[in-house]
C-alpha cells in the first residue's frame, strides 16, 4: 500500500534527521535528553523510528536548541565559498 510506505518514509525521514542534528551538535541521547526534559529512552525511540514527536515536543526541541541550531547553521555556510 502506498500510504503505509509513505508513512514509513516519514517516520525514517525524520529519525534520521533528529539523529543527523544531534550528533551534528556533539551531544549524547542522555545529554539531550536532560536538556528537553525527557527520558534518553524517549530519545532513542525517535532516533529508531519506533516513536515520532509530537508537534509540542518538536516545539519544545526548537526553543531547547534554537542557539545551537543557529550556530549550527552558520557553521555549514561558512564551509562554502561564495566567489
Amino acid at each position: 500500500n502506498l500510504s503505509v510506505a509513505i508513512c514509513i518514509y516519514i517516520i525514517y525521514s525524520i529519525s534520521m534527521k533528529l539523529k543527523q542534528l544531534r550528533k551534528s551538535l556533539k551531544m549524547t541521547q542522555e545529554e539531550v535528553a536532560n536538556k528537553l526534559e525527557i527520558s534518553q529512552s524517549q530519545v532513542s525511540w525517535w532516533e529508531r523510528g519506533k516513536f515520532i514527536p509530537n508537534i509540542s515536543s518538536i516545539e519544545i526541541f526548537n526553543r531547547a536548541f534554537y542557539d545551537e541550531l543557529r550556530y549550527y547553521r552558520m557553521e555549514a555556510f561558512s564551509r562554502f565559498d561564495f566567489y
